[in-house]
């Protein structure tokens, strides 16, 4: 799980992230890496595609709250 606080959003940080953690699985010997994100996370998907990935399948989720009350005391 990446992400960065919204204050400091904007400025590259989650790329480095990304790339510091993508360096770190490559000197541990890993070939291959997988990562999702929400359907609609462009910026996301962006980041990951200037650091090479691509996409392989997309999918969208929904959330129901079957018996959830908002009135709930």
């Amino acid at each position: 799980l990446n992400a960065v606080h919204p204050d400091l959003q904007g400025r590259g940080l989650y790329r480095h992230l990304l790339a510091t953690a993508m360096e770190a699985y490559q000197a541990a010997g890993c070939a291959e890496a997988t990562i999702s994100t929400q359907l609609w996370n462009y910026r996301v998907q962006r980041a990951w595609c200037a650091l090479g990935f691509g996409p392989a399948s997309a999918y969208d989720t929904y959330h129901a709250n079957r018996g959830a009350r908002r009135d709930a005391r």
